[in-house]
């Protein structure tokens, strides 16, 4: 095995595909494979040669794992090593043994650039010093000619221009092949002065520029590396600047799509960064650099490295993070404004902050000080308007704000239930479409409250509680801790669904009832008998969900009673399905499908199921009976939810872990399970115990609860935990 082989491909790719690259010898590609039958692994071998013919080593998935958790990691640090000058020990490197657990594998060292020499006296490309107000690299995403903006959709892989009337101007989504088309995950777009928009796609680790007629005319090459690309801005030479945040580094990309310079290397002093975010280039040739894991933002002059710096004082790596004087978290992006001023999104604690030279902050954002509206909740980008507004922008949308935080308009992809828009401003329907139930009919895919606040069935409290991202409990239905059968106590509550008219449908397993909760606490609607199991006209046996559903009716997952039952409103049992060929043996949740046909969670017998509405099974996944972490097997699910793009999305309970898992039942996803996709804060990872639900958010996202350790967690496709809370910690505070 060569090491230089084996790290040319990410991990992420080794384990979501089954292929390890081994060795080129006598002009060959080795490669190992899984599931070497697979048309699409091949495929995926035939791009990944490029042009040299392939020998196939086939390996079992016990192979594979060992593999991946024995020899992967002391190759890559032999490779490490290697790179570094350090030279391997006598008998061919280091002992191989097991892998100690750690948040993500080592990082493979970047190819030599091309061009100018490793301490260059300024960027390839960058002028000298020339004062001018405006950046130099301008990142028009926002303030378009016409009153337009670019809006990135994540759930459609789509980028969309669209004016404040509502009508899309433009549209582009990837096109080519099932793997450009699978990986491909927008995030961020920008205007070009030639008309044409740069695409940053994170999930195929590249940049595009594609022309108005929806063309790829140019992209960054293989040979350049990158590693989760976040931003990119084009240079007036006709380079372009990459923030590559997996390699941590700034890099710039020539016109043939190779590296010719960078900066940055994992660290925090020196020529340090840690996961960097966003950059902006300055009229005199100096880089702003959001170092978003670093928690700061750094002014860097190519020749002498970093000249100012706000955020992290004390320059530890992946900390000083905070809410306090000199302290940001997470920040997604900065700019510098004409007056001399900074304006920073800091992303981790919700707000935009404009600082001056000296550090001191004269104006704030926060979506909470916003009047006449909503206000974006989640900023990630912000520009400063000619006339002074600030426009921001977040995954879930954008508005303008006076400087006084008065709306003057906003859009959301999912709006919420008590948004108030600008006069003019309506749902844009191209990009809306995506949050409608198409693929559900069920009331909605996504409660309607994510990801301003989180509901959760506090199973030994019993009670149900709903924070907000400020981790303060904003409402709550409690038994003060005791269960009881009277009409004002839970009983181990099961599952909590907050629907579209406000009231909470909750599920009172212990009670044998589910019950929909007004904002006040009062009971609206209920069924079953409170404090009696039974399989009668009226009556549940420790129900574990309930879905509200377009009809007004109720779609519910009674576990004892081994049936899932369709109530109306009056309380009659219009549908159930019990089974197929194998009676249901514990079903702990339940939705239907545009199609009508359900989806089905059996705890029990350790499946998930498709049915049809004839009670056919026509998907499933897991292996009946079995309880095991094998790619193909689950062990006591308890929830699931069908994606837009038709895979699927389990949560798989006690392999403690939520998996994404494709129609022909391939693991294309996965948070949590084993050390390497455990979800991360910086560089650590967090082993959070028996998730019991999941949901994807339109920004791509994943909102996850945990029973275990009673956490809730919202994740990155790449496993970055941008927010979560402890519940235990919450009722401390309650």
């Amino acid at each position: 095995i060569a090491p230089e082989v084996l790290a040319r491909l990410p991990e992420r790719l080794i384990r979501d595909r089954g292929v390890v690259p081994l060795n080129e010898i006598d002009g060959h590609l080795v490669v190992a494979m899984g599931n070497p039958t697979d048309p699409r692994a091949r495929q995926f071998v035939l791009d990944l040669a490029g042009g040299l013919p392939v020998r196939v080593l086939p390996m079992t998935p016990t192979e594979f794992e060992l593999f991946m958790a024995e020899r992967y990691p002391a190759l890559l640090e032999r490779h490490l090593a290697g790179q570094a000058g350090g030279a391997p020990a006598e008998g061919g490197g280091p002992e191989l043994t097991a892998v100690v657990p750690q948040a993500e594998a080592p990082q493979a060292p970047l190819p030599p650039v091309s061009g100018p020499p490793p301490a260059p006296s300024r960027a390839a490309g960058l002028p000298g010093p020339t004062q001018v107000a405006r950046p130099l690299a301008p990142d028009d995403w926002g303030d378009l000619p016409g009153n337009r903006f670019l809006l990135i959709n994540p759930l459609k892989r789509q980028v969309a221009e669209l004016d404040r009337t509502g009508r899309s101007t433009w549209l582009y989504s990837p096109e080519g092949d099932t793997l450009t088309r699978r990986f491909s995950g927008f995030v961020h777009a920008a205007r070009l002065a030639n008309g044409h928009t740069l695409v940053v796609d994170l999930g195929a680790n590249r940049v595009i520029e594609v022309n108005p007629a929806r063309e790829v005319v140019w992209q960054t090459h293989e040979a350049a590396r990158l590693k989760a690309p976040r931003h990119a801005v084009r240079l007036p030479t006709g380079g372009t600047l990459v923030v590559d945040a997996g390699n941590n580094r700034v890099v710039e990309i020539d016109a043939q799509g190779r590296a010719a310079w960078s900066y940055g290397e994992m660290g925090c002093s020196g020529s340090g960064l840690f996961k960097p975010a966003h950059v902006s280039v300055q009229g005199n040739g100096r880089l702003l650099v959001t170092d978003a894991g670093n928690h700061r933002v750094v002014e860097i002059d190519p020749a002498k490295g970093v000249v100012w710096q706000y955020g992290n004082a004390g320059n530890r790596l992946g900390g000083g993070q905070g809410a306090g004087p000199n302290q940001l978290q997470e920040p997604s992006s900065a700019e510098r404004l004409a007056s001399g001023h900074t304006l920073v999104v800091d992303a981790g604690n919700h707000r935009v902050v404009e600082m001056d030279a000296l550090g001191s902050v004269v104006w704030t954002y926060r979506p909470g000080a916003v009047t006449e509206g909503q206000g974006v909740r989640d900023p990630i980008l912000a520009r400063r308007l000619t006339s002074g507004n600030t426009l921001v922008a977040g995954r879930q949308g954008m508005c303008e704000v006076t400087p006084d935080l008065v709306l003057v308009w906003e859009y959301h992809l999912l709006p919420p239930a008590t948004s108030s828009r600008a006069a003019g401003a309506r749902p844009l329907p191209e990009v809306a479409a995506a949050t409608a139930p198409e693929y559900a009919s069920a009331e909605s895919d996504v409660p309607p409250n994510l990801p301003q606040t989180f509901v959760q069935a506090d199973r030994t409290g019993h009670r149900v509680w709903e924070v907000d991202r400020a981790r303060e409990i904003v409402w709550q239905y409690t038994g003060l801790g005791q269960a009881g059968s009277d009409q004002g106590r839970l009983d181990r509550p099961h599952h909590a669904r907050r629907l579209r008219n406000g009231h909470t449908l909750v599920t009172d397993s212990g009670h044998h009832r589910v019950v929909e909760l007004t904002a006040d606490g009062q009971i609206a609607w209920s069924f079953g008998e409170p404090g009696k199991l039974g399989a009668g006209p009226r009556q549940l046996a420790n129900p574990r969900s309930a879905e509200r559903l377009t009809n007004g009716n109720t779609l519910i997952a009674d576990q004892s009673n081994r049936r899932v039952i369709e109530v109306s409103p009056g309380g009659e049992i219009v549908w159930r399905f019990e089974g197929g060929a194998q009676r249901l043996q514990a079903p702990t949740y339940a939705t239907k499908l545009i199609s009508g046909h359900l989806l089905v969670v059996d705890w029990g017998a350790h499946m998930v199921y498709e049915v049809s509405t004839d009670g056919r099974v026509v998907w499933s996944h897991g292996e009946l009976g079995r309880a095991s972490s094998d790619p193909r097997c689950l062990f006591h699910p308890e929830h699931a939810v069908r994606l837009p793009d038709g895979n699927t999305l389990v949560t798989d309970t006690q392999n403690h872990r939520v998996i994404e898992v494709s129609p022909a039942g391939e693991v294309v996803w996965q948070c949590g399970g084993v050390p390497a996709r455990y979800p991360r804060v910086g560089r650590f990872g967090l082993n959070l115990l028996t998730p019991i639900a999941a949901w994807r958010l339109p920004s791509g996202q994943t909102v996850i609860q945990h029973a275990g350790k009673g956490h809730v967690v919202e994740v990155e496709p790449d496993l970055r935990i941008t927010f979560q809370f402890a519940p235990t910690a919450v009722g401390a505070q309650a």
